[in-house]
């Protein structure tokens, strides 16, 4: 006979009663199992979508993403956002637009690095604060919409600066500027205002009040600006000027004109084409200085009011606030039926605020800044390749699943019977040479004759052996 290079193992049956039920039994629970495994292994795939709320994105949870098991579904994850450095901004309270204008990374005080991108991944802003605020007036150089509605432009940026760990804990600064211009140069004869895109009285009702004061309050300082006439060295007629308001630490009362300290210059065209400055020296205090002008009072309000809703709506809660405090707040609208009179464009409040308004209270939320996310999500595969993924993923791990049970088998049984790697052939003969009980057989005794007894060597498993014991 040929005897080939490969061969083929022998087999025996297993020598036990509860074997064929518990592998069968097994087998069932095996496949159950596997299935809920490679469903969440092999059922999906990673699908990229773009986000405004990571944390959202990542935390989701539905049918689509059964089962949760960690260790075998597919994880969502996001990349960080990198904000680059002139990137308009605003906020989850969609109040005012920032512009991003300065990134500093401090890994201690002897490091620092200037970043041309702010990393960001949907960080709440826990630190921010109001550095300056810089009001522009002028008459001349804008459209002739803008000259319709008000004589005197009001234009103001609020210069900010914020500070937020990042995942290296290293400490991230970064500067923002805050720009409100209640009649912008976009401005038509019929529309066009600045308003607040996330404008809610019942829900965001301290930003409702914040819009209200800058729109009420920017047109009473053009009307001022407009009465003040306002002339330097003479009768040259002033077209333009800047007061920039800094916060005075002297004092915490918000009423008061000496809560910021206050630098300012105007200019005036001469006949010549050349304009002349003033004043030629800083001024310390305004209050002091010009007290007869009736612009300085509205230009105060206006600053209090630009301060404290950038505040609310970087979700600071730093105190003294207009928008936090019922008080402050019905302080400074007093005069707002009067105001909504002389410019029914301004609001969108028209009265004064109260406890019994309608709105909704006061507070201030959370915030950060809007940004777009690359992510990536558990999609379920299409019906056919999901059935088809799962079906192999099972046979492979069922296949390891019985080697690896055959083998732990074979071990416990040679451990047990020395005989149990010979054939069952071998077993038989082995046998009729040492007897049936030798080698884990039964003799029993089935019939009886008047010449002889005839045993009859039985296996627990097999059946009968060919070979007559007789006595």
């Amino acid at each position: 006979m040929h005897s080939s290079y490969f061969d083929y193992n022998i087999s025996r049956p297993y020598p036990f009663k509860w074997f064929t039920p518990v592998v069968i039994l097994g087998g069932v629970v095996a496949v159950v199992l596997l299935s809920i495994v490679n469903l969440g292994s092999s059922g999906y795939t990673l699908a990229a979508l773009y986000s405004h709320d990571p944390n959202a994105t990542v935390s989701q949870r539905g049918s689509e993403y059964w089962p949760s098991l960690p260790i075998t579904k597919p994880q969502s994850a996001c990349q960080s956002a990198s904000i680059p450095i002139d990137t308009r901004l605003l906020t989850n309270n969609t109040a005012l637009t920032y512009t991003l204008t300065n990134v500093l990374q401090k890994a201690d005080k002897a490091n620092q690095t200037f970043l041309s991108s702010l990393v960001y991944h949907n960080n709440v802003l826990p630190d921010c604060t109001v550095d300056s605020i810089a009001v522009r007036l002028a008459s001349l150089g804008r459209t002739a919409a803008q000259i319709a509605f008000a004589s005197w432009g009001v234009d103001a940026q609020a210069y900010i600066s914020c500070s937020l760990n990042t995942n290296d804990q290293s400490l991230t600064t970064f500067n923002l500027t805050a720009e409100y211009n209640f009649i912008p140069d976009t401005v038509s004869v019929y529309s066009g205002f600045y308003s607040f895109i996330g404008r809610n009285e019942r829900e965001k009702a301290s930003l409702y009040w914040g819009e209200s004061l800058l729109s009420m309050f920017s047109l009473q300082l053009g009307r001022d600006m407009a009465f003040a006439n306002l002339t330097v060295e003479g009768e040259n007629i002033a077209t333009e000027g800047i007061l920039t308001f800094t916060r005075n630490g002297a004092t915490s009362d918000f009423t008061s004109v000496k809560f910021f300290d206050v630098l300012f210059r105007f200019i005036a065209p001469l006949p010549d084409n050349t304009f002349v400055v003033w004043p030629e020296d800083v001024v310390p205090d305004i209050a002091d200085a010009i007290p007869d002008l009736d612009f300085w009072n509205s230009s105060d309000i206006f600053a209090k009011s630009l301060y404290s809703t950038v505040l609310a709506d970087l979700g600071q809660t730093l105190s003294p606030n207009i928008l936090t405090d019922a008080l402050l707040l019905e302080h400074f609208t007093a005069n707002f039926s009067y105001m909504y009179e002389l410019d029914d464009v301004a609001g969108p409040a028209k009265d004064a605020f109260s406890t019994r308004n309608s709105t909704g209270p006061l507070g201030i939320d959370p915030s950060v800044l809007t940004a777009t996310y690359l992510c990536e999500v558990p999609r379920q595969k299409p019906m056919g390749n999901l059935i088809v993924s799962i079906l192999i993923a099972d046979l492979v791990f069922l296949q390891a699943l019985w080697i690896l049970f055959k083998l732990v088998v074979e071990l416990f049984m040679k451990h047990k019977n020395k005989e149990a790697n010979l054939c069952e052939g071998c077993l038989k003969q082995k046998a009729l040479m040492i007897g049936p009980e030798e080698v884990g057989l039964e003799p029993t005794q089935l019939k009886r004759d008047s010449s002889s007894y005839e045993m009859i060597a039985v296996d627990k498993r097999q059946g009968l052996l060919e070979k007559d014991f007789s006595k």
